[in-house]
Order: C-alpha cells, then sequence, then structure tokens
C-alpha cells in the first residue's frame, strides 16, 4: 500500500473527509466558549463543595452502612470531578486557541484520548449508581445477608472493579472494536455511531450497558423504597431515629432520577440509530435540549424548596416523549447537543448530596418529623416472635441456674438416689 493510500486511511480513523468545515458549523452558534467556560466552571466548584462535605460527613459518621454510602459517593464525586477536568479542559481549550486537531493529532492520539475518557466518564457514574443501588437494596431488604464486620477497603475494591469495566470498555475502540470520530464542532471526539461492523456492535454495548444499569438503578431503588415506606408506616416510629436509611435512598433516588433524564435520550437514540440504521437528523432537538438545560440549570433551587413546578414536570415529561417516540433523524450537531444535555448530571449530581441532608432539611421545614426507621421493625410479627423467644430463653436460662443453685446449696445427705430402672 502506497504512503497516500495509508495517510489517508489513517486520518479517516478519526477525521471524516465527508464532513464540512467545522467553522461552518460552528458558525450557526451551537459552540459557544462562553458555555463552555461557565459550565466547567460550574461544574468543578459544585463537586469540589460536595468533596469537602463529604469528607466532613465520612469522618462524623459512626453508621457502617453510612460509611459505605459515603464511599460510592465520594467515588461518583471524584469520577464527574475528574470527568470535568480532563474533557472540559480541552473543550476549552479548543474555543479558546482554535488549533486544528489535524495538524496536531494527525495520528489520532489526542482524539483517541478525549474519545476514551468520555466514554469511561460517561459509564461510570451510571456503573456507580447501580452499585450504589445494590448496596441499599441488601442494606435495606437483606440487612443480617450483609457481614457487620465487612471491611470498607471491599467497597473501594467495588469501586475501583466499576472504573475497571468502564476503563476496559473505553479501550475497546483502541483495539478494533469500534472506533472513535472526531465530532462536530470540532471540539471534542466520541465514538462513531453506526450500524455497520464493529461501529454497530460498540454503540449497542455503550446504549445497553448504559440503559441496563439505569434499569437495574431503578428496579431496586423502587423495591428499596417500597420498603422504606412500610418501615416509616410501622409502629414503633419514634424508637427508630438513629438510622439513615430515607437519608440516603433520597439522595440516591435524586441522583437516579438525573441520570435517567439526562442519558436516556442520549442513549435511546444511540440504540435507535444502531438497530434501525437511521442516519443522525440536525435542527428538531436543538429547542428541546436547551429547555431542558434550562431545567436543569434551576434544580438545584427547586431542591432548596423541596418543589418542583408543574408546568417543569410537564416540559421536561413531553421532552422524554418526543425523543423516544419521534421518528426524525439525528445527525452530529444533535449528538453534540445530547452530549450537553448529559454532561449536566455531572453538574447536578454534587448538590443532591450537599442541599438534601437531614440537617439541611430540618433547617428548611423544621415542623416535619425527619426522624427514620430501622428495619428490624419492618415486620412486627417476626420482632415480636424474636422478642418471645429471647424472654424465654432467658427464663430458661434463670431457672436452670436457679435450680442449679438450689441443688449446689442442698445437703448430700438429702439428695435421694434415682430409683433403678426395672
Amino acid at each position: 500500500m502506497n504512503t497516500t493510500n495509508s495517510s489517508f486511511k489513517n486520518d479517516t480513523n478519526c477525521y471524516s473527509p465527508n464532513n464540512p468545515p467545522f467553522e461552518e458549523f460552528e458558525s450557526r452558534s451551537i459552540a459557544r466558549p462562553a458555555y463552555s467556560a461557565i459550565f466547567s466552571a460550574l461544574g468543578l466548584t459544585s463537586h469540589f463543595i460536595a468533596l469537602v462535605v463529604l469528607l466532613q460527613s465520612f469522618r462524623q459518621t459512626h453508621s457502617r452502612s453510612r460509611s459505605f454510602f459515603l464511599i460510592f459517593l465520594g467515588g461518583l464525586v471524584v469520577t464527574d470531578f475528574m470527568g470535568l477536568l480532563v474533557t472540559g479542559s480541552i473543550v476549552v481549550s479548543f474555543h479558546i486557541t482554535h488549533f486544528n486537531w489535524r495538524t496536531i493529532d494527525p495520528n489520532c492520539h489526542f482524539c483517541n484520548f478525549m474519545g476514551m475518557s468520555m466514554v469511561f466518564y460517561g459509564l461510570s457514574p451510571l456503573l456507580l449508581g447501580a452499585s450504589m443501588a445494590i448496596e441499599r437494596f441488601i442494606g435495606i431488604n437483606c440487612p443480617f445477608a450483609r457481614s457487620s464486620t465487612m471491611p470498607k477497603r471491599r467497597t473501594i475494591t467495588m469501586v475501583l472493579m466499576v472504573w475497571l469495566i468502564a476503563g476496559c470498555i473505553a479501550l475497546l475502540p483502541l483495539m478494533g472494536f469500534g472506533r472513535y470520530h472526531m465530532q462536530k464542532p470540532g471540539s471534542w471526539c466520541f465514538f462513531y455511531i453506526s450500524s455497520k461492523g464493529n461501529d454497530q456492535a460498540f454503540s449497542l454495548l455503550f446504549s445497553l450497558v448504559g440503559l441496563f444499569s439505569i434499569a437495574l438503578s431503578f428496579l431496586l431503588n423502587t423495591v428499596s423504597v417500597v420498603t422504606l415506606i412500610k418501615v416509616c408506616c410501622g409502629k414503633n416510629r419514634k424508637q427508630r431515629r438513629r438510622d439513615y436509611e430515607v437519608e440516603m435512598m433520597v439522595q440516591l433516588i435524586l441522583i437516579m432520577i438525573i441520570a435517567t433524564v439526562c442519558w436516556c435520550p442520549m442513549l435511546i437514540t444511540i440504540l435507535k440509530s444502531a438497530v434501525t440504521a437511521v442516519p443522525v437528523t440536525d435542527e428538531t432537538l436543538l429547542f428541546y435540549i436547551r429547555m431542558a438545560t434550562c431545567n436543569q440549570i434551576f434544580d438545584p433551587w427547586i431542591y432548596i424548596l423541596h418543589q418542583v413546578p408543574q408546568i417543569r414536570r410537564v416540559k421536561l415529561k413531553v421532552f422524554i416523549a418526543y425523543t423516544v417516540l419521534s421518528t426524525a433523524n439525528l445527525n452530529e450537531g444533535n449528538l453534540l447537543l445530547w452530549l450537553r444535555f448529559v454532561t449536566w448530571n455531572q453538574i447536578l449530581d454534587p448538590w443532591v448530596y450537599i442541599l438534601f441532608r437531614r440537617s439541611v432539611l430540618k433547617r428548611i421545614s423544621p415542623r416535619l418529623d425527619w426522624s427514620r426507621g430501622s428495619i428490624m421493625t419492618l415486620y412486627p410479627s417476626f420482632s415480636d416472635t424474636i422478642r418471645r423467644f429471647t424472654q424465654s430463653s432467658i427464663r430458661t436460662q434463670a431457672s436452670d441456674k436457679t435450680d442449679e443453685t438450689a441443688i449446689a446449696d442442698t445437703p448430700p445427705s438429702t439428695l435421694k438416689p434415682p430409683l433403678p430402672s426395672p
């Protein structure tokens, strides 16, 4: 193969010769430097505050189950922080310097690195959310299945395993299973969405792993919430003020909702494009994505007020329904807008923990009863059985000790030998 053909083949690994100039696409105001800079600064600041709050809570907590949850939550905050730092620095640098990717990265190494970062930092929060849902499900519904002496480093190992799985998936395009591709307006790279060959297989893998993580989180969190509702409606509610199950589940549910709203449209779109071979269109998603982004900007204030305006809910439901049911095509411009929608998940996650703590809720609504329940009183009959069994055991042991004491105090002459057996 001659040099020209080899160079062209290498160039098409991440740069498509059929794309129009990026400046032409950028002139339509889809990419704005101010948006990227403000978004990155806001996200990094939010996650830094969340990390400080997490460290303080971890030092003050005495609950083992809560410490496990805080480790997972810390892994999520660190993942989102690093994702914003790595990808945001590249995007902001592009908007400031307007560098030419083909000039500085002719072999696609830099583009592959960014595409790998996008996949890794995209899947890791979803997998961590599923892991947190599994941990809470076991802790709430099967409290005896988890050893009370389980070390914290096992939870840290689980977080590292999640990162390892996401990293292995991100490395697959470098091994020929899919490929990373420059995306318009030329500020970022992502895997090539196609319905052919390895590109289709990787598109299916990415979308299905993300959707499976969200579905698993939804299922397990639903069961855990139903269990907690039964607990809170139990008889001995006033005796269960030291547990943190409700607080952790509220935070986890909010994280799941934000991840679902931010990620499902993009994942469903990728899955639809890979399965049906429908090319990717342009303008129809722009209005809805900006509307959803505005809604997400006000989410932290909605959490503070502890209410969601009905009109925002209706707009978000209409947006998701339109995205799933629309037969409109999707192109590279839409992919950029989808990605912006997804990355708002990284900004909103830390505020869920910062604002939705019991101490904050008590200050907002001091009249409400923010007590939580214990799992031991979920089934009153079971608790009564254990109590009766324990009391009967104590009585039996006490009577045995009384008999032994009486026998020991009785003189040997008064003891009658046992009768011989016939």
